[in-house]
């Protein structure tokens, strides 16, 4: 699961993209790695973009466990928002939804990555590189 983090200063918007394969154990690394970020730069609302995946092999035990975890992003009451176009992985976002709805009230899961920029308000981001904590 290669996945990169952006920023788009500006806004405060933390994004990270993820293309290829997601399993398990990429999806934890992930998680963690978004937390540290997130703690460092104190985005004002994240937007995880699933568009270039190519399969989602994580097992429901996975999303009910990360649900039922402490958010990845941190306490922060801004936006959280999962794009996800393709109907086999949005239904497994809205189930991680469904789950985490107690400590994630504000996570919204769209189908298109124009769709989320529209509910930030901000129609044109842009993002730059952001090196992943070690």
């Amino acid at each position: 699961m290669p996945h990169w983090f952006e920023y788009e200063k500006a806004h405060g918007i933390l994004r990270c993209r993820v293309e290829g394969i997601v399993d398990d154990l990429e999806v934890r690394t992930f998680y963690g790695s978004a937390r540290k970020l997130s703690e460092q730069l104190r985005p004002n609302a994240s937007i995880l973009d699933l568009s270039d995946v190519t399969k989602f092999a994580v097992s429901k035990a996975t999303i009910q466990d990360l649900a039922q975890a402490s958010p990845a992003m941190g306490e922060f009451s801004g936006p959280r928002i999962i794009v996800a176009p393709r109907p086999d992985i949005y239904g497994l976002v809205r189930m991680f939804q469904a789950f985490g709805e107690r400590t994630r009230p504000n996570l919204r899961v769209l189908r298109q990555s124009s769709e989320a920029y529209a509910e930030l308000g901000v129609p044109a981001p842009e993002f730059a590189p952001v090196a992943e904590p070690r």
